[in-house]
């Protein structure tokens, strides 16, 4: 008999963890996305990444106009480092 009621008291501490964990499991799940604005990336190449994506450019058109993004930031960078004469 004692091996039954082991049987038993385990049954019910697995359906008493089977009914908790689905809740436990939803609070650690992220929110629902509100719909508020996402921030923007911070780095130069995010955003000439979030520029090409806001395009729709895909592939090939992207790799180039992600370059020539950061080839523009990189050369007005070098130009403003400069004293004028």
């Amino acid at each position: 008999m004692q091996s039954f009621a082991q049987f038993t008291r385990a049954a019910a501490l697995a359906l008493g963890l089977a009914a908790v964990a689905p809740v436990a499991l939803a609070a650690d799940a992220p929110a629902a996305d509100t719909g508020a604005a996402k921030p923007r990336p911070t780095s130069k190449l995010g955003e000439c990444s979030h520029a090409a994506k806001e395009k729709g450019l895909k592939g090939e058109e992207r790799k180039a106009s992600i370059k020539e993004c950061l080839a523009a930031a990189k050369a007005s960078k070098t130009s403003a480092a400069k004293p004028a004469a």
